[in-house]
């Protein structure tokens, strides 16, 4: 599959549909869905241009979509059930991107809140540039002692970890008015 990665990456506005007067009717830049195989092409893009590993084991993928249904943000949670410490157990966001053009429009945070709502519950590791996102988004660092076997080792073994400066962070939804 040929993609352009240009068309992907220019917001435009979606009419939701409903009974509101059109008047009434506000406009979205993007809806979120479950990610579909046929998406994968596209989300290799975006991780790609954002100098993120692209895995093809996609557990509970979700996409932004544009008004033509093609994804400018992705967000994987990968649950961890097991691990040698228990207090690493959780859902960890692993990883969230979006196109370029499409930052600065809400979508990495509406795909945040999103899982957020599903789990309850949020962990992941930030790299220095995206950790400003996350204390806006209401995350708390976290100690690396809380934060799974798998996910702290991939820190660990990253040739970046120097310059990316990775913290832990964890956001735990109390109640749905805490979202946004």
């Amino acid at each position: 599959m040929s993609v352009d990665s240009q068309q992907l990456q220019q917001p435009t506005a979606i009419q939701p549909q409903g009974s509101e007067p059109e008047e009434l009717q506000s406009e979205v830049l993007f809806n979120i869905r479950p990610a579909r195989g046929s998406d994968f092409p596209i989300i290799q893009l975006m991780c790609e241009q954002a100098g993120m590993p692209f895995s093809e084991d996609f557990q509970f993928g979700t996409v932004a979509v544009n008004s033509d249904d093609q994804p400018v943000g992705f967000i994987r949670i990968l649950e961890v059930t097991q691990d040698v410490n228990p207090q690493g157990m959780g859902a960890y966001v692993y990883p969230v991107v979006v196109f370029e053009n499409w930052r600065h429009h809400g979508v990495a945070r509406a795909l945040v809140d999103y899982e957020l709502q599903r789990y309850k519950a949020l962990k992941l590791v930030a790299c220095s540039p995206s950790r400003g996102f996350y204390h806006r988004a209401g995350f708390v660092t976290e100690a690396w002692d809380n934060i799974a076997a798998i996910i702290a080792r991939d820190c660990e073994l990253c040739a970046d970890r120097s310059c990316c400066e990775p913290q832990p962070f964890r956001k735990v939804l109390t109640k749905e008015s805490e979202l946004s």
